[in-house]
């Protein structure tokens, strides 16, 4: 028996329960016999004594493990008091129930093979055969197992060895197909090592009860008894978290993977924020997909259409089935020894922890906190008489109809805000205490309308993304290196769109540079169209105390309102606030340097999607996940089971963002550092990155691969 020494080779005792393999081959039979709940023998082509084939129970003894046909590759796998666990249909399993009951599928139509034992009354294992032409693996594995003993342990290692050495040499792993081909060699060293990771799966945390499955588990089930392994865990149901699943799908096929969504629904800040108004503050070409193509014919967007865009992508693309709702992960410790993250999360629906281990983590649960904005200590706050609502927490019952409303700040959220409150407002003051660069676009792209009425839709798509990459990035290289043209150019440009006299420069001259905090966009002027029509003030002032009827600034006006809208800002959190251990090691992620704008140094296995201050967001969140792919492909390709970036000990050391917005000031502190060169720099440059991120080098010097420490674990293919 490959893999096993001859100390933990079992034989049957008094009182022993021994884990066996029913092998199947034409015209014989085999069934496994359960005596009080617990699987005992199958042997090839025997039939067990008191046991019929077809699943029923004989003298009094209770069938676990069904019967077989003896040439179709037909069976069923019958659990206890008659329930269904597992159906083999032509080699194909139809269902995978995962109850504490053994259960086998009957898989092929030759010489299959199918491999169930227990510990304990629970399941081991129910494994897939062998000689299946492209068996649909994703389907077929039950795996769920309470390896609390050393014959436990023995089973586990002996039953993954089998299903993913014989899956390894016999077509080149599900996850080197396309590679292996008729290298036969390169199959079964896949094989390998798959059966390495499973066997690290299995022997995950000191082998405490573990349930292994390629889809979630089902609802009820019970957390602090039964974890799960996946090969990535995406934390993050939003924009970047879809994109994330996608690309997996894609590039790394034979991968599984799941995602923790803190909240109830996909969506991310499409799905949080609900304030009037809310859209993009960039355009739809490069903040959506690569891979799907905006075809809405608004470039800035409103945000229930970003909204529905993503949640289709997720549904057309089955990821919305991967996402587990209501976990919000709390911590994520790594072991060198499994080559794995064990990661906890909360249940906010059932207060349940939730305790999953996965090879590869990829953070992509945005930059900021969900559940608070950020909001100053205003003097006198107690004693207004009207309403004061934080954006973030926006809800249908805010009534500003006809009311005298006041918008506090100057960001992209308050100029969103602004002009869509004036829609029914009876008045709307912007007060701000110092402005920023606005920027009026079309709402609509006029060059991608003609592009896409004569070009395929991808091509035109493809063209206007590229496009609006160039633009911004000449524009932000422009503001670099010519700031005063640029300042300039945007003081005509709004000049242009305000009536005769209007004192432009206090309302809309910044005293920072352009880009050194983000660009404020208006679809076609909006905000400036609703000051035309007198239903917007602006006011830039300092406040000195809110008062029972508005506001009083420091100038010693009063601005009396209804509704105070505080757009002041975000409360950054990185990481969404998981605490990271490595080895024991607790990771201060502000002592740590940024890899690639991706990764974390001496931090194996993890990835972080932080997308552009300068650009869309997704640009860079697609960039990273095609790294992340090409970086897993990588490991398995050569075997490895860690990588981790590692530092530069003479790098300079620069703030990981550098912009001078306030929500940026007040917390960067608490964010990774970057260097003064690359790969530890982050230049904030699509086209740089696309030649970095999508072609460069993965093994660049800088970022180190291993194996896992527990390599006693390993075995060899087991021969077909």
């Amino acid at each position: 028996m490959d893999g096993v020494t001859e100390e933990e080779t079992f034989t049957e005792g008094a009182g022993e329960v021994v884990p066996d393999t029913c092998t199947l081959g034409a015209g014989a039979e085999g069934a496994g016999a359960g005596v009080e709940g617990v699987l005992m023998l199958g042997r090839e082509g025997v039939e067990t004594e008191g046991v019929d084939t077809d699943g029923t129970r004989t003298g009094g003894v209770e069938v676990l493990l069904g019967g077989w046909g003896s040439d179709t590759g037909r069976g069923v796998g019958a659990g206890s008091d008659g329930v269904l666990s597992g159906a083999g249909i032509a080699g194909v399993c139809s269902e995978t129930v995962p109850i504490s009951v053994p259960c086998a599928c009957a898989c092929g139509e030759a010489a299959s093979v199918a491999s169930s034992a227990a510990v304990n009354g629970t399941a081991v294992f129910a494994l897939p055969g062998n000689v299946i032409p492209n068996p649909p693996v994703r389907e077929c594995v039950v795996l769920e197992h309470l390896c609390s003993t050393r014959r436990g342990r023995f089973h586990a290692r002996r039953c993954a060895a089998r299903l993913d050495a014989r899956q390894g040499s016999m077509r080149g792993n599900a996850r080197c197909a396309a590679r292996s081909n008729a290298r036969g060699g390169e199959g079964a060293a896949a094989g390998t090592r798959a059966a390495r990771q499973s066997w690290r799966r299995a022997r995950h945390d000191g082998l405490s009860s573990t349930r292994l499955l390629a889809t979630p588990p089902p609802a009820g089930g019970s957390p602090e008894v039964v974890s799960e392994h996946v090969d990535v865990l995406i934390v993050g149901a939003g924009l970047s978290g879809v994109g994330a699943g996608r690309h997996l799908q894609v590039s790394c096929s034979g991968k599984t993977y799941a995602i923790f969504e803190a909240r109830g629904a996909i969506g991310g800040t499409w799905d949080l924020f609900r304030y009037p108004g809310i859209r993009s503050d960039s355009d739809m070409y490069t903040l959506g997909y690569a891979f799907r193509p905006w075809s809405d014919a608004k470039s800035i967007a409103d945000g229930s259409s970003i909204l529905d865009y993503v949640r289709q992508t997720a549904s057309e693309n089955e990821i919305d089935e991967k996402v587990r709702f209501h976990h919000r992960v709390t911590s994520a410790q790594w072991s060198s020894d499994d080559a794995c993250w064990t990661v906890e999360a909360q249940r906010s629906d059932t207060g349940e922890t939730v305790r999953i281990s996965c090879s590869f983590l990829l953070m992509c649960s945005g930059y900021y906190r969900y559940d608070q904005g950020y909001t100053p200590e205003f003097p006198g706050i107690e004693r207004f008489g009207g309403t004061v609502v934080h954006p973030q927490k926006w809800s249908e019952d805010v009534d500003y109809a006809g009311k005298r409303v006041i918008v506090i700040g100057s960001g992209a959220t308050a100029v969103t805000l602004v002009p869509a409150l004036a829609e029914r407002a009876a008045h709307v003051t912007m007060l701000q205490r110092s402005p920023s660069y606005i920027v009026s676009l079309p709402a609509e792209d006029p060059i991608a309308k003609l592009l896409r009425r004569v070009l395929p839709e991808r091509v035109a798509y493809s063209l206007v993304r590229w496009k609006n990459v160039l633009l911004t990035l000449l524009s932000f290289q422009l503001s670099r290196r010519r700031p005063t043209l640029v300042k300039s150019l945007v003081r005509r440009a709004v000049q242009r769109r305000l009536p005769p006299g209007y004192d432009v420069d206090t309302h809309f001259k910044p005293q920072y540079g352009p880009w050194d905090q983000r660009l404020c966009l208006v679809p076609d002027g909006d905000l400036f169209e609703a000051i035309c029509a007198e239903k917007v003030s602006m006011v830039t002032d300092r406040i000195q105390e809110f008062t029972r009827r508005g506001i009083r600034l420091q100038s010693g006006t009063e601005i009396e309102a209804d509704l105070v809208v505080t757009a002041t800002g975000l409360n950054l959190l990185a990481l969404g606030g998981v605490n990271l251990v490595v080895d024991g090691r607790q990771i201060e992620l502000a002592e740590t340097m940024s890899y690639k704008g991706m990764m974390l140094s001496e931090v194996p296995n993890l990835a972080i999607t932080f997308g552009y201050t300068n650009a869309s967001w997704t640009l860079k969140a697609d960039l990273t996940c095609e790294y992340v792919c090409r970086l897993l492909n990588h490991m398995d390709e050569h075997g490895y089971d860690c990588c981790a970036p590692r530092r530069d000990p003479s790098m300079a050391e620069q703030p990981f963002i550098d912009f001078s917005s306030g929500y940026v000031l007040r917390s960067i502190d608490q964010f990774p550092r970057q260097g003064s060169r690359a790969p530890w720099r982050l230049y904030q440059n699509y086209a740089l990155d696309v030649m970095s991120l999508r072609f460069g080098a993965i093994e660049d010097g800088t970022m180190e691969f291993s194996r896992a420490r527990a390599t006693d674990a390993v075995v060899e293919p087991v021969a077909a």
